[in-house]
């Protein structure tokens, strides 16, 4: 159990000796936090990723996220441990950033009758800020919050790290379904969304477990999903009113299905970093 001092200087961290107590701080932080953004979203005015009130927006769920981390005595698991080499950043994360340049490819593959829109400096610029800012708000909570609060309980009760890392990240992936808020029509972009995430999820939740560095994995994260993404700045919306068509099933299957050999990467890495670890020095 937990002393009573570290329960008055974490207000939360009393919650944590408990399954059901984890379980709803890890639920609601994830809620709380999602309608933080939904509220700055609105407040600023924020409807594109290309726009600067975009950034701000991200502001304040971010600040929510890291109070929330610190409420529960995890701050320290938001700082870099130990002298983690480049491979154990990378492992298996870069396997994202192939498949954010596939889907990229795919997207520009499949541009035939469309015209290219060169984007300009600040147009760039502000998609990569916001992109960053989508990473590191999204690391911070699910991984730094949400996936250590479930560590938290595996180690408690004699469960695997796979399990906390696979948990946090169907918390990760079912957060997409607020994308429905705004654009109800993207029924199969959504859900394809919403398995992406997971299998994204383990993939950096494994990454950020063998390096112990958030900041190099939301670092990663956030250059996935500019990638992923470059292609709706380079190329208008199909329909007129600037309205973004549902993704056809087709390409939903062929997204996720290039994500599916990472989850065995990253199981595989997992192994791996655990025997090493178990290995008497």
């Amino acid at each position: 159990m937990l002393s009573t001092q570290q329960h008055t200087k974490y207000p939360l961290r009393r919650f944590l000796p408990t399954s059901a107590g984890a379980w709803t701080l890890a639920i609601l932080g994830a809620v709380a936090a999602l309608f933080t953004l939904y509220l700055s979203v609105t407040v600023f005015h924020a409807t594109t990723t290309h726009s600067p009130r975009m950034a701000l927006a991200y502001l304040a769920p971010i600040a929510l996220v890291v109070f929330l981390v610190w409420a529960t005595g995890l701050l320290p698991k938001l700082r870099p441990s130990g002298q983690a080499s480049l491979k154990d950043h990378l492992s298996p994360a870069w396997y994202l950033l192939f498949v954010a340049l596939a889907v990229l490819l795919l997207a520009l593959l499949g541009a035939q009758g469309k015209q290219l829109v060169i984007p300009s400096l600040g147009t760039l610029l502000t998609v990569i800020i916001v992109n960053l800012l989508i990473g590191l708000f999204e690391e911070i909570l699910c991984r730094g919050f949400i996936q250590n609060i479930l560590l938290f309980q595996a180690r408690r009760t004699g469960r695997s790290v796979w399990w906390s890392i696979v948990w946090a990240s169907i918390i990760f992936g079912v957060m997409h379904v607020t994308n429905l808020i705004g654009q109800p029509h993207l029924k199969i972009a959504t859900l394809s969304q919403i398995i992406y995430a997971i299998a994204a999820g383990i993939i950096l939740g494994t990454a950020y477990y063998i390096s112990g560095n958030i900041w190099v994995v939301a670092l990663i994260h956030g250059l996935v999903d500019f990638l992923s993404s470059f292609g709706e700045v380079l190329l208008p919306p199909a329909t007129p009113g600037g309205i973004v068509p549902d993704s056809t099933l087709g390409a939903a299957i062929i997204q996720v299905m290039i994500l599916l050999p990472g989850i065995w990467l990253a199981w595989h890495a997992l192994r791996k970093h655990t025997d090493r670890i178990d290995q008497p020095s």
